[in-house]
């Protein structure tokens, strides 16, 4: 019993040790960090729990070994046990050593109070809107490189102090220009370890930045590296070498993944007129029908609406064949659903909406408009279908009419036997699309010559759509104020 009593003491001066020693840990953290956030305070009450827990467990061994010290008389056991426990404790809270858990733990606590107390001032600042700059003084620069610059750092941190520093460096930029800190950023692309989930963020962050030049045309055609990097050094080589960028897409249009296709498309459209390839993805779309394929179809289509000049070269003409493979699967121009945001002027398809923010270069050229139209024969269903395309409506009420100037040799039959031709009509035709009971059905509206009397009949038959001109009439102003492309600051985040 005396030894028994003796063991009480001495776990009890330990357990008292340890309690005093967790007092002392908490007055460390506390002194830590003076800023620390919220979700900071919850990380470092969690450490402190993980101290709480030891002293529980040795609570029970305490207990335990009461019972057995009671019961078989061995002491071995009690001072293994409380040798065990008194080193595990000192090891996890041994703050010097860069190995032990709470060391590790309290590191991870500070980067992320760091990156938080960064992300809500950026947030801060960017609501306002008087304010336009994120400044960091030359330690806080100095700390979040240090973050990038370490290997251990997680994934959503790197993006954090990565996204924090690009702000920094300001919308004056010069554009394709380089700095120390774009440097020291560019170099981490080399570094070992680095994932490629962060190799490829670096890329499209500081997209634009000379100092990735190197390192983006090594990527480029460095099969062995992951594909979503090498894009994203397609996306840095292009803005600097736009043959070797050309050769990329060519060379990797057929092997690349269907999902990556559409950004070589549209460059090879833009930068060589070389609209084959867009075509053959669309149409690869359309047979083999993947997940959202139609989304797919309109966004492409509507971005390449973006590569026509201002003055469309006669080769541009060729994008008419991929509005067709819209026009054919019954997609048109329409107004967005004002439930999914503000309503925009939108390529649709079976409910399936893409945004057209330069709708102008479309709508305002009446070659490419003849293109589309005239691209097939002269049926009546086409010419519904491809006005259809063309007609722009908002809760009923027609917001563009599509508008034919016939040709000697064009000519619109109508269900009541009028024949339209350039000598009976009085200057244009105006064609739109009506839904009436037997469905919906191509209109005509027209002047007569000799009467002046204005007539409106549904068209049955039409003639030489070659000989024919197509122009849209619509509101400028009001088509204007659909297409603009409004982004909050929140977004820009």
């Amino acid at each position: 019993m005396k030894e028994n009593q003796e063991l009480r003491l001495e776990l009890e001066a330990i357990k008292s040790a340890s309690t005093s020693l967790l007092a002392d840990v908490q007055n460390k953290i506390a002194n830590a960090e003076d800023k620390i956030t919220e979700k900071a305070i919850d990380k470092t009450l969690t450490i402190i729990q993980q101290v709480k827990t030891w002293i529980s467990i040795a609570a029970v061994l305490i207990s335990g070994i009461f019972i057995l010290g009671s019961l078989l008389g061995y002491k071995n056991l009690s001072e293994t046990l409380t040798a065990t426990f008194n080193d595990k404790v000192t090891r996890w809270m041994r703050f010097d050593d860069p190995e032990s858990g709470g060391r590790k733990a309290l590191d991870e606590l500070r980067t992320e109070a760091i990156i938080n107390a960064y992300m809500i001032r950026l947030a801060r600042n960017y609501s306002s809107v008087s304010e336009s700059l994120f400044p960091l003084n030359g330690p806080e620069e100095k700390r979040l490189l240090d973050i990038l610059q370490t290997p251990t750092t997680r994934y959503s941190e790197f993006s954090d102090a990565l996204t924090i520093i690009v702000k920094n460096r300001g919308p004056f930029r010069l554009a394709l220009s380089e700095d120390d800190v774009g440097k020291k950023i560019a170099s981490l692309l080399s570094a070992d370890g680095i994932s490629p989930d962060k190799r490829g963020l670096v890329l499209e962050r500081l997209k634009g930045d000379a100092a990735l030049l190197p390192y983006s045309k090594l990527f480029l055609n460095d099969e062995d590296q992951n594909i979503y990097v090498r894009m994203a050094a397609f996306e840095n080589v292009k803005m600097f070498d736009s043959e070797m960028a050309i050769e990329f897409a060519e060379k990797n249009i057929g092997k690349i993944k269907p999902g990556l296709k559409g950004d070589l498309v549209l460059y090879l459209a833009k930068e060589s007129e070389q609209y084959e390839p867009a075509l053959h993805y669309v149409r690869e779309l359309i047979d083999l029908k993947p997940d959202y394929w139609q989304s797919s179809v309109l966004e492409l289509v509507s971005r390449l609406g973006e590569t026509l000049p201002s003055t469309v070269n006669p080769s541009a003409y060729k994008l008419a064949d991929l509005f067709i493979q819209v026009v054919e699967l019954g997609g048109k121009i329409d107004i967005s659903d004002e439930r999914f945001g503000p309503k925009r002027i939108a390529l649709q398809l079976d409910g399936a909406y893409s945004m057209l923010k330069k709708p102008g270069r479309l709508l305002n050229d009446p070659a490419l408009i003849k293109a589309i139209i005239t691209k097939r024969d002269s049926s009546i269903d086409w010419l519904a279908k491809s006005t259809d395309f063309f007609q722009i409506s908002d809760q009923g009420i027609l917001l563009t009419t599509l508008i034919v100037k016939l040709g000697d040799k064009a000519s619109i039959e109508t269900w009541n036997q009028s024949i339209l031709t350039n000598k009976d009509v009085l200057g244009d035709v105006w064609l739109r699309t009506q839904n009436l009971p037997g469905g919906k059905q191509l209109m005509a509206t027209w002047r007569d010559k000799e009467t002046g009397v204005i007539h409106t009949d549904s068209v049955s038959q039409v003639s030489q759509l070659a000989d024919m001109d197509f122009n849209l009439s619509f509101d400028e102003r009001l088509l204007e104020s659909l297409s603009y492309d409004y982004r909050s600051p929140a977004d820009l985040l």
